[in-house]
């Protein structure tokens, strides 16, 4: 499932920029020796008949999945769950760059709120800004929705994404423990 859709982003074709300036206005990530990062992007969210576009970047979050066992298990336990797929397209690498997974969840101690599963970006397209979009474009999805609050969850070891998300606005409010039954 590694193909790419050429006909969705080829390499070098324009495609609406969608982040956290809003829908249909350009705007660049910009490195600090002020420098564009990022070539076109398109976010976008995925139905079940595209899962397997977010495969590539899902591998690195989570490499013990087969394409096969990811489509799977996103469309036919996780979707009927509430889990929703959203993608980064990079027009420069001519495919999806970074992907989103979440949820949105209801509880009493957090009210509504969205649940972030899942957000990897492939190694070559990192720091270009894939990752802060598609918390930008949850961010609209959490307020359209009622949400009160976004619910991220990192490994420990993963500290460029604790970085992301504390620059972004995240902050550390709980610890998630976990024990093996």
């Amino acid at each position: 499932m590694g193909g790419t859709d050429a006909q969705a982003v080829g390499a070098g074709a324009e495609v609406t920029v969608t982040d956290s300036t809003g829908p249909s206005r350009t705007s660049a990530h910009t490195s600090p020796d002020g420098t564009d990062t990022i070539r076109p992007v398109k976010i976008e969210e995925l139905e079940a008949e595209r899962t397997w576009l977010a495969f590539d970047p899902m591998r690195q979050l989570r490499p013990h999945l087969t394409s096969t066992g990811f489509i799977r298990l996103v469309n036919e336990v996780q979707r009927p769950e509430g889990y929703r797929l959203v993608a980064s397209w990079d027009g420069e690498l001519g495919r999806v760059a970074a992907a989103l997974g979440f949820r949105q969840v209801n509880s009493l101690a957090a009210g509504r709120h969205l649940a972030i599963d899942d957000l990897t970006t492939l190694l070559p397209a990192r720091g270009r800004g894939h990752a802060t979009r598609l918390l930008a474009w949850a961010e609209r999805e959490a307020r359209r929705l009622g949400c009160e609050h976004i619910h991220l969850d990192a490994d420990t070891h993963r500290h460029e994404a604790h970085r992301l998300a504390l620059r972004v606005g995240y902050s550390i409010s709980a610890f998630h423990l976990t024990r093996r039954v």
